[in-house]
């Protein structure tokens, strides 16, 4: 376990964590039944632009290297730039975009994002 309290060990894989998984958290399960009730549009969870689940690789990545990833809005406006933080430090930064249904795409692949964060911890 890391100092995140997180312990899942595998490699960093985005085809093993394909974004139509039928396994889906409770979270996103308790997500699809609000906008159910509220008659909203279905729910999607943020992907990169490969359409790969943001939350199926930020994990492993953390695990991978002990460290806290997160995403930033720099503006308060829509479009915007995102930052990309690992431990609290600005390693990048992305465009993000809203589809129809308002669900977030980051504008890189999931592929870039891993080799983003793995150079930015070199």
């Amino acid at each position: 376990m890391n100092k995140y309290g997180k312990t899942d060990s595998r490699n960093v894989v985005p085809e093993e964590t394909a974004s139509q998984s039928t396994e889906r958290p409770e979270w996103w399960k308790k997500n699809e039944r609000l906008r159910e009730e509220m008659g909203l549009p279905d729910y999607k969870p943020p992907t990169f632009s490969d359409g790969v689940f943001t939350h199926t690789i930020v994990p492993q990545l953390e695990e991978k290297h002990d460290c806290s990833i997160t995403f930033r809005s720099k503006q308060p406006r829509y479009p915007c730039q995102w930052e990309i933080h690992v431990d609290e430090r600005c390693v990048a930064s992305t465009a993000r975009r809203r589809t129809n249904a308002g669900n977030t795409i980051y504008q890189l692949s999931s592929t870039a994002f891993i080799d983003l964060i793995e150079s930015a911890l070199e």
